[in-house]
């Protein structure tokens, strides 16, 4: 049976609140209704119910006013614009896999990118990103822990493609990817829908390790950045 933590995508050491979130958004995530898999959704829920059942959450400290987490640790890391051979893109490294976001654009006829199960497609964000290995070790691109955070700071997952109900070009991946040494995928996500006065501030990704702290990419956009990458994801 795998690791609680490692289901949830968790660290063994995450504090209660961590824990919860995860919980929660994989659930959205893979509900059957929403076209994910009853054994997947089953096994989130038995991984959460042994986290708590095993009394393995660390406890939170009290730090002037601030829940800090005991032993929790996470490095945050900002993009940077430069120019690509697209024009501007938002550009980080977190310890040697380079992220760059692309393109970011919510004029998509989305009903033909959509995976099979999604009926209605209401109005939606694609973000595209270019992503590269530059360690000696495979590494993970792990498309499911990108979020959208919209201007009212809620936080919207991707959908994330599934093999069968794949409909991106040819070379584009809508899923996790595991990147050889000095690898590059190309890599698009459409958030899930977005209400029409919301727009996208920031695009997060969090790259997790199974060994020392977890990386947060964050992709912070202003008018400029959001002009900038409104452009066709697919070149």
């Amino acid at each position: 049976m795998a690791e609680p933590h490692r289901v949830l995508g968790v660290q063994p050491d995450a504090d209660e609140a961590t824990v919860r979130s995860a919980y929660r958004e994989l659930l959205m995530e893979h509900h059957p209704d929403q076209g994910g898999s009853t054994e997947q959704f089953l096994r989130i829920k038995n991984a959460y119910e042994r986290i708590v059942d095993g009394g393995s959450i660390t406890d939170a400290l009290s730090d002037g006013g601030q829940t800090v987490s005991a032993t929790r640790q996470r490095v945050e890391v900002s993009g940077e614009a430069v120019r690509g051979d697209d024009g501007l893109e938002l550009v980080a490294e977190a310890d040697g896999l380079v992220v760059r976001l692309t393109a970011l654009t919510d004029r998509l006829a989305t009903e033909e990118l959509l995976p099979t199960h999604v009926v209605d497609p209401g109005r939606r964000v694609g973000a595209s990103f270019r992503i590269t290995n530059e360690t000696g070790e495979p590494v993970t691109w792990q498309a499911r822990r990108v979020r959208f955070v919209g201007s009212h700071g809620d936080r919207y997952l991707p959908s994330v493609y599934r093999p069968k109900q794949r409909r991106l070009p040819d070379r584009w991946r809508g899923d996790d990817v595991e990147l050889d040494p000095g690898e590059t995928a190309r890599s698009f996500l459409l958030s899930r829908e977005l209400p029409e006065d919301v727009a996208v501030d920031t695009v997060v990704y969090d790259q997790q390790s199974s060994a020392g702290p977890a990386r947060r990419v964050e992709f912070a956009l202003d008018y400029d950045a959001r002009s900038a990458l409104d452009r066709t994801p697919f070149q």
